[in-house]
């Protein structure tokens, strides 16, 4: 059973669940139904809800794969657990902040480190480890 992926996709699906409601409460309180309005809290709320909607997907698919051919362990749990930390430092710094910087420049690296490290880990695993 590949349990750091279910661990993974249950923290990025509340995350996406919770950036979802931000949009309804910043939509409520803008009073815009369709598109952002120009309204700078409803915009950052989409962009945080859309990045991550973007983002999250392709990793836990790639990670996955990667879980149910090598069987996981320690180092895809690091790798998961650090994509993790970074979707969540981004979803944080666009759906409950104005202008967190380091917030959002720390969850876009450990993000992208994080997707990088699983794709890294499934390509070695396709091209080195599986033929042994």
């Amino acid at each position: 059973m590949p349990l750091i992926t279910a661990w993974a996709t249950l923290v990025c699906g509340l995350l996406c669940v919770a950036l979802t409601f931000r949009v309804i409460d910043a939509r409520r309180a803008s009073g815009v139904s369709l598109g952002d309005g120009g309204d700078e809290v409803l915009l950052r709320r989409m962009r945080g809800q859309g990045n991550a909607n973007e983002q999250i997907p392709i990793t836990l698919i790639a990670l996955l794969v990667a879980e149910m051919v090598s069987g996981g362990g320690w180092l895809l749990a690091i790798f998961a657990a650090l994509f993790c930390a970074g979707r969540l430092a981004h979803g944080i710094a666009f759906g409950w902040t104005l202008h967190n910087q380091p917030l959002r420049f720390f969850g876009t690296i450990a993000s992208l480190l994080g997707s990088l490290a699983i794709l890294g880990y499934l390509a070695v695993y396709l091209f080195i480890g599986s033929s042994t």
